[in-house]
């Protein structure tokens, strides 16, 4: 008798279809995500030439400082709200978007140097504010859901790509007002069902007050971002070449096909290995090694790129270990990184041709190394394996943080603990924190001790009750 060979792929297709309608707001918060970016995008593409500037004074610098006010305005907001705007709140911000859009595409024509600076300006501030408050909201998802949301985001900047460069500059700004004005109305819509609904399995309290980036994060993405604006300053790499577009899509594709494909054995240090090797990769064929320019441009934005993707989720599960609003952590790091990017462009022609140019780029190295290596060594919050525990599905992560926070663990425990319920071994325990074995018995029995449980299988017993 014939095997019916149909029913494995219908089940498939019926598995796909019941996760996607279980997850409307997760696709629903994907897409407006990704709309937001889109106007960014297309204006940096079309302020490509733009006339009207004079000495030092570019586009770009012009968008950056607008992207410094923006990022201000969320640092407030962070500081002094301790929550999100509401959708009607935002709508000045996303309006600027689609202002800085018109008000570039009719500079364009008229070639009024006031018109370019003004639409530059509210371009990056509505881009910098809305980034931030699209990162904040996102965070209410669970820490797997989010690196969905985010990765999507980065990816399609690589598929928007044909449509950025082949239409006009009409079409263009149209695309663009009506793409902000879309994910305005998606970030209302997502608001009010993960805010007001109580959805968010980001539990915060009642004045949620706003928390600093870890320093060894911060400190690790001040070098990256320097050693990127550095390589760009000296290949000149513009904004919307293909090599920048590859580069910030592969550590999003690398998370959607681990995360969706392979979701238990996924591990997020596959994202932490990738800044480091690839920026040291960078700055060598940069100044060094006879390497493509275009192979260049890849590395250094692909090391960037994971560590946008490292920086955020650090800070969103250190916001769900405080209970937190991390608004205000994003929008500083956002800031950091941006500036440094800026500075080591701005830096590098004044070390070109120079000795000192080798001694920056072996100091840069260096630094990548060593910030990386605190990084991930065992000691503070930043740990990878913090990280991927928090990717365990939701349900279970939020009720075993929970009962973490019940019985008193420390962070430290809380760690083991985690590892412990996922039935590994004292010594893989020891391997996966950087401690010896000794170390995890004596968390282990003290775990048992605040638990009221003497065995691992008597902690699964209490867990699952």
């Amino acid at each position: 008798m014939a095997k019916d060979t149909s029913r494995p792929s219908v089940g498939l297709i019926e598995s796909a279809s019941r996760a996607l309608v279980a997850n409307q707001l997760v696709a629903l918060a994907a897409l407006g995500y990704l709309l937001a970016l889109f106007p960014f995008n297309w204006c940096l593409h079309a302020t490509v030439g733009q006339s009207g500037f004079t000495g030092p004074l570019n586009a770009n610098l012009v968008i950056d400082i607008g992207e410094v006010a923006g990022y201000g305005v969320a640092i407030a907001w962070g500081l002094k709200r301790g929550q999100l705007p509401s959708g009607r709140t935002a709508a000045i911000l996303f309006a600027l978007l689609g202002l800085g859009s018109i008000v570039i595409t009719l500079a364009s024509q008229s070639s009024t140097a006031l018109a370019a600076w003004a639409g530059d300006l509210a371009l990056g501030a509505g881009y910098a504010a809305v980034f931030s408050f699209w990162l904040a909201l996102v965070s209410r998802f669970s820490p797997k859901k989010m690196l969905i949301i985010l990765a999507v985001g980065y990816l399609a900047n690589l598929i928007d790509y044909p449509v950025i460069t082949d239409v006009s500059r009409e079409v263009g700004c149209f695309y663009a007002i009506m793409t902000a004005a879309t994910s305005l109305l998606i970030y209302a819509l997502v608001h009010h069902r993960l805010i007001n609904s109580a959805q968010s399995p980001l539990f915060l309290e009642e004045t949620a007050r706003p928390y600093w980036p870890p320093l060894r994060l911060a400190a690790f993405c001040t070098v990256i971002s320097l050693a990127y604006g550095f390589c760009t300053g000296s290949i000149g790499v513009g904004v919307s070449t293909v090599g920048l577009k590859i580069g910030f899509a592969l550590p999003a594709i690398i998370i959607l096909v681990g995360l969706l494909a392979s979701y238990r054995s996924f591990s997020l240090s596959s994202v932490y290995w990738i800044s480091c090797p690839f920026m040291i990769l960078g700055l060598l064929s940069t100044f060094f090694l006879d390497v493509n320019a275009m192979l260049v441009k890849i590395l250094v934005t692909t090391a960037l790129s994971g560590a946008h993707f490292v920086a955020y989720l650090v800070v969103r599960v250190r916001g769900q270990e405080l209970k937190r609003d991390p608004l205000f952590a994003y929008a500083a790091l956002s800031l950091l990184m941006m500036a440094l990017t800026v500075a080591g462009k701005t830096m590098e022609p004044a070390f070109a041709g120079s000795t000192a140019e080798s001694v920056a780029i072996v100091a840069l190295v260096l630094g990548v190394v060593l910030t990386y290596g605190l990084l991930i060594s065992k000691a503070g919050d930043t740990r990878a394996v913090d990280v991927r525990s928090a990717l365990s599905p939701e349900s279970v992560r939020d009720r075993t943080l929970k009962l973490a926070q019940t019985n008193g663990l420390s962070e430290r425990e809380t760690s083991v603990y985690q590892l412990l319920i996922e039935d590994k071994s004292v010594t893989d325990i020891a391997n996966d924190l950087f401690i010896a074995p000794s170390t995890v018995r004596a968390h282990v029995s003290r775990i048992y001790s605040k638990f009221g449980v003497h065995s691992r299988h008597e902690l699964q017993q209490k867990i699952e009750e």
